[in-house]
């Protein structure tokens, strides 16, 4: 069986090892999935902090963390997410109630702070692993369900429903910081490692974009994104971290000649695509920074609307006649069609990872995927499979004659320093990144 077992003292998960757990959770088969995400919530770290005080607070948010490890069962796993939210990943459907009861009957008596109670106001939202295409769309479920449960000022959990919540639904005050987030620099590149199937090599990084929070630690994409999105700051957002990128890139093929020719990937928005000046923007970019164009990689989504336009197909091209690679991301969400890969110049296809989902568990999966592989070698095109989560995964697609992969089995997003301190061996040693998952991934 999938589950785990742990006989050692219950901890908090980092949010790296976290969302692993999360998308190893919704990559199970549908006859396995059982598992749930609890999100809890208190009303809101800034009324804890109007108040109580930002001392008081963070003192009851280190002995909420305790509390809640102390009555989780073994086999299922926590997290502090940011500020006042919480998680929990159960691992048992059957569970949950009994789970959640445990937890209401913890956190709802008061924290103490020099002899003072403060009183909590625990709230539960519940999502369903097998509903969710990863775990940032898990958290997005499990978001909306505890804004649900905060509106309606019950105490019981709210499990997630479809019409009921929508996905956009978190905390409005976010939305006020985030612009200051954008000035202050809190918003910053992570990077994931994009390897070849055959032999382990590092061949590039993808840049994701990461919310550092002054006051509530890592604020998860699935959180801000859509918030950038609705705010009209996306593309300023995306603007940001592709700089950022390419700053570290840069000083990455200063420092470590060992990876000269690493090359980083960046989304750009639909938004970006409408900008008359896009091309020499990022032109002027990779040029300020000392860049060639074949260090970057643009990725453009499959979903993406504005890329129908012959005027934005137009830029497309330009962009790719000066040097810039262009790869099709989300493959297989969208209009997956074999007009979308002729009429534009990408040099490669990105599965999305509901695609890859099955692979190892199911023969449907990989059967599905042939025709897409052997479509993208008629084209000349490169295969780049996300997600990858289990070394089953990884197997097949090698098999299946995917070029190249990334995903928690390999290594999970990073900080700019933690990347740059694996660099050295993930050059030398390739073969370590197939054999062996990251320690966040093991049960």
């Amino acid at each position: 069986m999938h589950r785990e077992d742990t006989h050692s003292a219950p901890r908090l998960l980092s949010s790296a090892e976290f969302e692993s757990r999360l998308n190893q959770a919704t990559c199970r088969p549908t006859e396995e999935a059982q598992d749930r995400l609890v999100l809890i919530g208190f009303g809101g770290q800034d009324d804890l902090v109007s108040d109580h005080g930002t001392e008081a607070t963070r003192a009851a948010l280190t002995e909420l963390g305790a509390r809640i490890t102390s009555v989780i069962p073994a086999g299922h796993c926590a997290a502090h997410l940011f500020g006042d939210r919480f998680a929990v990943l159960v691992n048992e459907a059957e569970e949950v109630e009994q789970v959640t009861e445990q937890l209401l009957n913890a956190l709802r008596q008061p924290a103490s702070f020099h002899e003072q109670a403060l009183t909590l106001r625990p709230r539960f939202g519940i999502a369903k692993a097998q509903d969710a295409t990863d775990a940032q769309d898990l958290v997005r479920r499990g978001t909306a369900a505890l804004q649900r449960a905060e509106s309606i000022g019950g105490r019981r959990p709210t499990l997630y429903q479809t019409q009921a919540m929508p996905l956009h639904a978190t905390d409005p005050r976010l939305a006020e910081q985030l612009h200051d987030a954008l000035e202050g620099g809190q918003i910053k590149p992570w990077f994931q490692p994009i390897h070849r199937t055959t032999d382990g090599s590092l061949v590039g990084v993808e840049a994701l974009a990461r919310w550092e929070h002054p006051e509530r630690g890592i604020i998860p994409p699935a959180v801000f994104l859509p918030l950038a999105r609705r705010a009209g700051v996306l593309s300023r957002l995306d603007a940001l971290v592709r700089c950022q990128a390419m700053h570290w890139l840069a000083r990455v093929h200063r420092e470590h000649h060992e990876a000269a020719d690493l090359t980083v990937s960046v989304n750009i928005a639909d938004a970006d695509l409408v900008d008359i000046g896009l091309p020499e923007q990022v032109l002027a970019e990779l040029e300020h920074y000392g860049l060639s164009t074949s260090s970057l990689c643009l990725e453009l989504s499959e979903r993406a609307e504005t890329a129908k336009s012959p005027e934005v197909q137009g830029r497309i091209r330009e962009m790719e006649r000066a040097g810039l690679r262009w790869h099709l991301d989300d493959f297989g969400t969208g209009q997956s069609n074999i007009q979308r890969l002729k009429g534009l110049p990408f040099k490669a296809v990105k599965l999305d990872r509901s695609m890859i989902k099955g692979l190892g568990r199911d023969s449907h999966t990989a059967q599905l995927l042939k025709p897409i592989v052997t479509l993208a070698r008629v084209l000349d095109l490169e295969v780049i499979a996300e997600g990858v989560e289990r070394g089953e995964q990884l197997r097949t697609l090698r098999a299946l004659g995917c070029d190249m992969a990334q995903g928690h089995h390999l290594s999970p997003p990073r900080p700019a320093a933690a990347v740059e301190a694996m660099l050295s061996s993930l050059v030398s040693k390739p073969q370590r990144a197939l054999e062996a998952a990251p320690a966040a991934d093991q049960p």
